[in-house]
């Protein structure tokens, strides 16, 4: 393979060998291969015309005096949507069949709420899992299961049924109490995320202005993990941060949604010295779609989004790399109404950790607006000269790997 240089074009990076070229081959191998999200933000995009009815009300006046918020129109959407699949039959077999259509065997699904540790974030965690994992479980007659094992994955794939991953995008509804990971992976949790931008008794966060590394607290919490062979997650840690918790952990570790600095420094991107100790403890490396993190344009395209795959993928080779979209609400506000102010409204302290530079999320990707966009990363995959073998790999089989070699 030819040295090759971020910004080239279509299909100059790679050569094609045994590949599916057209879009029509590469839909019938998105439908084929198996698929892993490790980072599916959308178990309750539900196909019900009640709900978008509702949401398309309150966003004719959203931005306007007496509007609601982003925040507000969104929880209230999903609310309504949970409502929807545990009383409407017809709503229940549509969200079924959108899962059929979008081809995604299994879904890494990150709860947990922008706060600092305490009861608030225990308790609304605990809510996100009733509402996020168990409404869609309970409601599926079989059709959506919880994975606690790979297995469980590999025998959705083989059924045509679906799983989800139950994860928590941050360490603060645990903190400070780490008997609390078990109470966690009782109800089937089996990934965690270190840190959420910001720090807190774990270590520091990537948009911290300082990154102190790992705390003691954190290398008992990464010890925990360990022995209950849940997954260490690196995404949204500063770089000392991660590093820290490479070296602490005893099993292989993810990002499992995140970008590489040298192609665009935004702050949540990973140095190229993570992503590489990543994958040298057999880890994995889940790539975005969210525009304002892979570019600084505000109109994104998934040329960007690829060459952040490919340059990870020369960075570290093809077995540690993967999708995590991090993007794919239905129901969301659009980006060219959405501003820093309308998606995090004023008031308190930001525990998000965000600045208006950070494009969080007013930004458009073209060609992926929402899940039902997904089959489209696999003919981009194509066009760009990946091959049938590592388009497969990164479609599922690099996570199913690792998910196998850490929870088992």
């Amino acid at each position: 393979m030819r040295e090759w240089h971020p910004g080239e074009p279509d299909r100059a990076c790679r050569a094609s060998a045994g590949g599916r070229d057209t879009p029509d081959e590469a839909r019938q191998l998105h439908a084929e291969a198996l698929v892993i999200d490790s980072k599916y933000g959308a178990t309750l995009s539900v196909p019900s015309p009640r709900v978008s009815q509702f949401f398309e009300e309150h966003l004719q006046n959203f931005g306007k005096p007496g509007g609601l918020d982003r925040r507000t129109i969104e929880a209230q959407t999903k609310a309504l949507a949970a409502r929807e699949l545990w009383e409407n039959a017809e709503v229940r077999q549509a969200y079924v069949k959108q899962w059929d259509n979008i081809g995604v065997d299994a879904g890494l699904v990150c709860v947990g709420l922008v706060l600092p540790p305490g009861e608030e974030a225990y308790v609304g965690c605990v809510r996100l899992v009733a509402s996020e994992i168990f409404t869609p479980v309970l409601t599926s007659n079989g059709q959506i299961r919880v994975a606690l094992s790979a297995k469980d994955i590999e025998q959705a794939h083989e059924s045509g049924t679906h799983v989800l991953i139950v994860g928590c995008e941050n360490s603060t509804p645990v903190s400070p109490h780490l008997d609390r990971i078990d109470h966690f992976y009782n109800l089937g949790m089996r990934y965690m995320q270190l840190t959420y931008n910001l720090r807190n008794l774990v270590g520091d966060g990537c948009t911290e202005p300082t990154d102190g590394g790992l705390s003691k607290f954190g290398h008992a919490f990464v010890e925990r993990l360990n022995e209950k062979r849940m997954i260490v997650d690196l995404s949204h840690s500063g770089t000392r941060t991660a590093l820290d918790a490479i070296k602490k952990s005893n099993q292989a570790v993810s990002i499992s949604h995140g970008s590489a600095k040298a192609i665009y420094p935004h702050d949540r991107a990973s140095e190229d010295a993570v992503l590489k100790a990543v994958a040298d403890k057999g880890g994995y490396i889940g790539v975005y779609v969210v525009p304002g993190f892979l570019q600084a344009e505000r109109e994104g395209t998934l040329d960007r989004w690829a060459e952040h795959l490919e340059y990870i993928v020369r960075l570290v080779g093809i077995d540690a790399v993967g999708i995590g979209t991090d993007l794919g609400e239905v129901n969301t506000i659009p980006a060219e109404l959405a501003s820093f102010e309308t998606h995090y409204p004023p008031g308190g302290f930001a525990w998000h950790g965000f600045t208006r530079e950070h494009q969080s999320y007013h930004t458009r990707m073209h060609g992926y607006r929402n899940i039902l966009d997904w089959p489209n990363l696999t003919i981009h995959l194509a066009k760009r000269g990946f091959n049938e073998d590592e388009i497969r790999k990164i479609l599922g089989l690099n996570f199913l790997r690792f998910f196998r070699d850490v929870v088992g």
